[in-house]
């Protein structure tokens, strides 16, 4: 039994270095059995950082048994990566194998062979400094990549872009590694360096930007008409600072104009971080991936993603990037029902038979002032659905877990699911 506090200061290399020893005990386990049982939290960030174990476990020839939910398993018999999930609470009679867990919380003492590690910053952080300690066979450039990726969902960085503990480590540790990665201040739209202003406006749907997302012409002629049509053709990265706030100044006046409502500048204008030298684009590449997933609402994506990594990252990339114009006209037709399905279920019924991700629908109309924090709920089969994912980043995390343990909902893949008659 080993429980294990990632916290930044002197102690963190020799906690990195016993945390790394368990992720490689439960490999070796692995590679002898032949698979190792994964199970993820719905938890964006969470979701995210599986795709890296998945495929580093594919990388040793181990089959991972994969599956996200609520629910941890009830009994640990077979070598178990647990992720995200607070807390956990097995006793000694429940763990017959090697279990490695690794959450936010982790306040009750672990049974024999298993290992509870827990720390002072996102899940994907600390397995990207975990993985990164225990080498280059676990620590490739690609896994970290993307679970640096994940850490914008995470929490521990702010929509302004400052990184705090564990996430800041996992930064400055993959800035020594020569990926490139630096902070740009800038509008938060996708590649902003090789993308130019008005293509990658048109082109990002997370932060949604009312009635420009979808629409480059409708960028350009707004910056023209304010005075600002030499900055449309430019690459995002190539902004002066002067040229950037004029730029932000004329992109917010007109959402607040079409919105109706003052506009939070940090919604749009942060320090991005990204790596001209790889062409890499952390946001992006996470959206990208939670798009994929929550649009179906199962884990044939993430699997995929995983398992050819090297390939089927940049096509999912590519997939994102191409939605925004039915993305928009999505966003601008969609009608809104307001429905209490029980009294502490309310959400937003949505009548659309068009199809797209909940989470990021959700995001694009909390910015746009027509949602709080309530659900977007789908009819499915008699029932009306929530995506996992969506209600997690509104409610908070472990929302989704209360309502499966009081029976309010039921747990379908990804989608919690009650009768509309309930």
């Amino acid at each position: 039994m080993l429980k294990l506090v990632l916290e930044p200061g002197d102690n963190l290399d020799r906690s990195l270095s016993a945390a790394a020893r368990q992720l490689e005990r439960i490999v070796e386990e692995g590679i002898k059995e032949g698979y190792v049982r994964v199970r993820a939290y719905p938890r964006p960030d969470v979701v995210v950082a599986s795709a890296a174990i998945l495929s580093m476990l594919y990388s040793f020839g181990i089959r991972p048994l994969f599956k996200v939910s609520v629910r941890q398993p009830s009994s640990i018999d077979v070598p178990t990566i647990l992720i995200g999930y607070n807390n956990p609470n097995y006793k000694s009679r429940d763990v017959s194998s090697s279990l490695l867990s690794v959450s936010l919380e982790a306040n009750n003492p672990p049974p024999p062979s298993a290992t509870y590690i827990s720390g002072q910053g996102s899940v994907p952080a600390m397995l990207g400094l975990m993985m990164s300690k225990a080498g280059a066979s676990y620590g490739r450039r690609e896994y970290l990549l993307l679970l640096f990726s994940a850490t914008y969902w995470g929490g521990f960085i702010e929509k302004t872009g400052k990184m705090h503990g564990l996430d800041k480590l996992l930064y400055d540790a993959l800035v020594e590694a020569d990926t490139g990665l630096e902070i740009l201040n800038t509008l938060k739209v996708y590649k902003p360096m090789s993308m130019t202003l008005c293509q990658a406006i048109s082109k990002t749907i997370d932060p949604y930007y009312p009635g420009l997302t979808g629409d480059p012409e409708g960028c350009v002629d707004l910056l023209q008409g304010n005075g600002a049509g030499d900055l449309a053709g430019r690459v995002v990265a190539t902004l002066k600072r002067e040229e950037l706030e004029k730029a932000a100044l004329i992109i917010l006046s007109h959402i607040r104009e079409v919105v109706g409502r003052d506009v939070d500048v940090g919604e749009y204008v942060a320090g991005l971080t990204l790596s001209r030298v790889l062409n890499f684009d952390p946001r992006l590449r996470a959206n990208s991936i939670l798009y994929a997933i929550d649009l179906e609402r199962d884990l044939t994506p993430i699997v995929s993603i995983a398992s050819q990594l090297d390939t089927v990252i940049e096509k999912v990339e590519d997939y994102h990037i191409d939605i925004s114009s039915y993305f928009a006209d999505i966003i601008e037709g969609i009608k809104l029902v307001k429905t209490k399905v029980q009294p502490w279920i309310r959400g937003y019924k949505i009548v659309s038979e068009s199809k797209t991700s909940p989470l990021f629908m959700w995001r694009a109309l909390k910015l746009s002032g027509r949602v709080g924090d309530s659900p977007l709920l789908f009819e499915v089969n008699g029932k009306l659905c929530a995506s996992t994912l969506q209600v997690e980043e509104a409610l908070g995390y472990g929302e989704a877990k209360k309502l499966v343990d009081v029976k309010a909902v039921e747990e379908v893949g990804l989608s919690l699911c009650v009768k509309e008659s309930a």
